[in-house]
């Protein structure tokens, strides 16, 4: 019988990964600053707006590289698989209007909602015998922290910056929707960059070399 030990990483190595995430988020706020003045609110925070496309970048980033730590993996497989799912589906969300404009209205759900769910049922099926022990892994790592980090995120704040009933006590006028979309898609672009950090993290976990002992 063996059991395993986990190869530990330079605490130097993740600390600097960490200030890199630091640093580009900080940047990343200057930046949306800066382009408020040369593009405006109705170009940086429409629907197809500047801030969305980033939003795509990021999620698309997330979804590839979940897939590599999928397909890389000597543990926990099942999960990086199903987080690939879950943020290829939240991009095809993101680039709704061009499914619609292209096909039908909510045409994502069905060409890639669908598909991306029967994917992450069979990766469920295929890996069922192990899930419940590589979930109880994944929960003490980093990146799946961060990831629930974003979830909550995405489930609370921008749903209640979207949320009409959030903006009823203000008085409605264009300069009101244009912030209202200004802090609506500001809060999605962080919460995906969040889960592009996760996947980073997952993808690094995932290369981690895993060494036999004898017992």
């Amino acid at each position: 019988m063996s059991d395993h030990t986990l190869t530990r990483e330079s605490p130097v190595y993740v600390l600097l990964r960490f200030l890199i995430y630091g640093l580009f988020a900080i940047v990343m706020g200057q930046i949306i600053v800066w382009n408020l003045n040369s593009l405006g609110v109705a170009a940086l925070a429409s629907e197809n707006g500047v801030l969305e496309w980033v939003q795509v970048a990021f999620l698309a980033f997330a979804s590839g590289l979940s897939a590599c730590a999928f397909c890389t993996s000597r543990s926990g497989s099942t999960i990086y698989g199903l987080i690939a799912c879950v943020t290829a589906y939240a991009t095809a969300k993101e680039c709704d209007t061009f499914f619609e404009a292209a096909l039908f209205d909510d045409a994502y759900k069905y060409v890639a909602g669908i598909p991306l769910a029967l994917l992450a049922g069979f990766l469920l099926y295929r890996g069922r015998m192990r899930f419940v022990n590589e979930i109880s892994e994944c929960i003490g790592y980093r990146w799946f922290g961060i990831f629930v980090t974003a979830g909550i995120l995405l489930a609370s704040l921008c749903q209640l910056l979207d949320s009409a009933h959030f903006w009823e006590t203000f008085e409605q006028s264009l300069t009101l929707q244009d912030a209202k979309r200004l802090v609506e898609e500001t809060s999605e672009l962080y919460a995906y960059y969040f889960m592009s950090v996760a996947a980073v993290e997952s993808f690094f976990q995932s290369r981690i070399l895993i060494a036999p002992t004898a017992s």
